[in-house]
């Protein structure tokens, strides 16, 4: 049986009040919810605004998949980067952040401007619920890292 594409979401961040929190269900899947969306427009992958996170936020764009998943499923969850490597993709148990869900991931070289495409391609093998992805910056208090377009799709046999 093939596989089908049952969602595909990209969040560009650009219906996102400058420098606000949001709370942001996604239409027609509302186990999909975004948490801790800051903005800014100085730089940007596409579009006018994008997040950023530095001196005040060491982790934003919280990501919880609730009830949406079944096991088998395969996961592609990605965003753009701009700035160091201390920006990252994680993906989590929520109830236990240790727990790493299995995965691949990918960094692309950066392009012109410096942006890079962090990925993570995984099936979902485990009934653990919900699951939670975000952004960080381990070395948020000396520099500011730059993230744009998230990305989560999802297939199912």
């Amino acid at each position: 049986m093939p596989r089908k594409l049952i969602a595909d979401i990209l969040y560009d961040f650009e219906n996102v009040q400058h420098g606000t929190y949001n709370y942001r269900k996604i239409p027609n899947l509302p186990r999909i919810v975004f948490n801790n969306v800051y903005t800014q427009s100085q730089q940007v992958f596409s579009g006018n605004y994008s997040v950023f996170l530095g001196k005040e936020n060491q982790y934003g764009v919280d990501l919880y998949l609730k009830k949406i998943l079944q096991r088998g499923d395969s996961v592609e969850i990605s965003v753009w980067r701009k700035g160091s490597d201390d920006g990252h993709l994680i993906i989590s148990d929520d109830k236990n952040p240790n727990v790493i869900w299995n995965r691949e991931q990918t960094i692309s070289e950066p392009d012109a401007r410096g942006w890079q495409k962090l990925s993570f391609v995984f099936i979902h093998n485990q009934n653990k619920e919900p699951l939670k992805t975000y952004v960080m910056n381990t070395n948020y208090k000396k520099e500011t890292i730059f993230f744009d377009d998230f990305r989560l799709q999802i297939w199912r046999e």
